[in-house]
């Protein structure tokens, strides 16, 4: 009896955790499609045009990537935990921020995993170059007229460093934590991780709002929620994520200041079949890394999931796909309703129709 009573104490505790992580989700992805609309308004309308270019840069990605993409997530992370722990009725238990953190993935993966990810990240940009032309092309074949946009402020070693934390570091930790650690929690605690890593991936690809990012974004977005997945860590995805901008922001200065490597682009221009070649071989590389990383992440853990099986009142159920086994929750998950869903369908909206009018009016 006194089992019975604790087994359905746990199971409501567990869906109003999978509630709250939910809501924390669509929160996030809502705080972060406004602010991003608003700064290209702000930009639009020239705002910050008499500004030198590097701060122009910096400003636009603080904005976004600082107050927007992490400070909506995190604000609303934190106010729904001190209002937790402050409800004596509430059945979660006063669960801990740093449990909270450590179920997004902030924990440190196998030791293997670290150096690995660096490689992965060169890998992770070649593939996602590829799957950018095929975008191109198919845009082309619809009458899209490509803008003629800023280019970002290069130069020497400062102005380096400065496009290095811009685009590599702030995207690598700042949308990882939106999208890999708020979104991807919220959408497992609601579906099974199958469709979970879909929709997580078309909410990042949507979420840059450009229509000439949607589709490598939304390639690479499977990529990195497998790999947050399966390593059970969101580290090796902020890696790759930043290795895949780092070394787009250095070919881009290398190419101004004359570094090593600041050819390549024109090089692979003029040697098509040499890059599609290329591309092709290490796309090949980058999918069998992914392959062994997963088996070898499944042999790992298979014991500890074995164990939490006998341990836990919610049943984990082996998912049998190509790329490994998937333990789905069998019970209980969180059904949100359609008043639940309102912000997320709104976020999704607001992404949709502003990546649809760059289509028309480009980056506005």
């Amino acid at each position: 009896m006194i089992n019975n009573i604790n087994n359905s104490q746990n199971t409501t505790s567990s869906k109003t955790l999978f509630k709250n992580n939910y809501y924390l989700a669509s929160i996030g992805i809502l705080v972060a499609s406004a602010g991003l609309i608003i700064t290209r308004v702000l930009y639009g309308l020239g705002v910050f045009d008499g500004l030198p270019d590097a701060l122009f840069d910096f400003l636009g990605s603080f904005i976004i990537q600082i107050i927007f993409i992490t400070g909506g997530g995190l604000i609303a992370l934190l106010v729904q935990q001190r209002l937790n722990n402050k409800n004596r009725l509430n059945l979660e238990g006063g669960v801990s921020l740093k449990k909270r953190f450590l179920d997004m993935g902030f924990r440190l993966p196998r030791i293997y995993l670290i150096p690995l990810s660096f490689v992965l990240g060169i890998l992770f940009l070649i593939m996602t170059a590829g799957v950018s032309f095929i975008n191109t092309i198919i845009l082309l074949m619809f009458g899209y007229n490509f803008p003629s946009s800023a280019p970002e402020a290069v130069g020497g070693v400062g102005l380096f460093l400065l496009a290095l934390f811009n685009s590599a570091v702030l995207p690598g930790v700042c949308e990882e934590f939106l999208n890999r650690g708020l979104i991807l929690r919220g959408l497992r605690d609601t579906m099974r991780d199958k469709y979970a890593i879909i929709i997580s991936a078309l909410l990042f690809g949507l979420m840059h709002a450009n229509i000439r990012q949607t589709l490598y974004t939304f390639a690479g977005g499977i990529v990195l929620a497998i790999i947050t997945i399966k390593t059970r860590s969101i580290l090796p995805a902020m890696i790759i994520h930043f290795m895949n901008n780092g070394v787009a922001v250095y070919l881009e200065h290398a190419s101004y200041n004359g570094w090593i490597g600041g050819n390549l682009d024109s090089f692979l221009e003029s040697h098509f079949l040499l890059a599609v070649v290329l591309w092709v071989v290490f796309t090949a590389l980058f999918i069998a890394a992914i392959y062994f990383i997963v088996k070898a992440e499944d042999k790992h853990y298979q014991k500890k999931d074995q164990n939490a099986q006998q341990e836990n009142s919610q049943i984990l159920l082996p998912h049998q796909t190509p790329f490994g086994a998937f333990f789905v929750r069998n019970a209980p998950l969180y059904k949100p309703k359609l008043e639940d869903k309102v912000i997320m369908y709104t976020s999704v909206f607001l992404m949709t129709l502003v990546t649809i009018l760059t289509f028309y009016m480009g980056l506005f």
